[in-house]
């Protein structure tokens, strides 16, 4: 779940649409930190309002998209994340710390709990 509402990042949005800067409609709406807004700002202005819906289901990414981001790795998180329409930059930054911590091959390696597999019925 959003830790902030559609209406309050919508609102944000009115309020830099009215001239406001960032910091100041941290103030008035009770933000953490003023780059949440500047990175809804940057998503409303590439996707509108369904840049700022959460989206409920988890996208995977290859090893193979993995390592082509690393190749392309000139750019900030966040002009990453807009570049390949990925949800949030911390998933960059989770694949960064895998690559420095073990390479090229942790990119490849599979996330999640191991498929269950059904045991034989015993017979009595």
């Amino acid at each position: 779940m959003s830790k902030y509402a559609v209406e309050t990042k919508l609102k944000a949005i009115e309020l830099y649409k009215k001239g406001l800067g960032s910091r100041d409609i941290q103030c008035e709406l009770n933000i953490t930190s003023h780059s949440t807004i500047d990175g809804w700002i940057i998503l409303f202005k590439k996707y509108g309002k369904a840049g700022l819906i959460t989206k409920r289901t988890r996208k995977k990414y290859s090893g193979q998209f993995k390592l082509d981001w690393r190749k392309e790795h000139n750019e900030s998180y966040q002009a990453t994340t807009l570049k390949y329409g990925i949800s949030n930059t911390g998933i960059i930054a989770n694949w960064q710390r895998a690559y420095k911590e073990g390479g090229i091959d942790a990119l490849f390696i599979k996330q999640g709990r191991p498929t269950m597999h059904k045991k034989a019925k015993h017979k009595k």
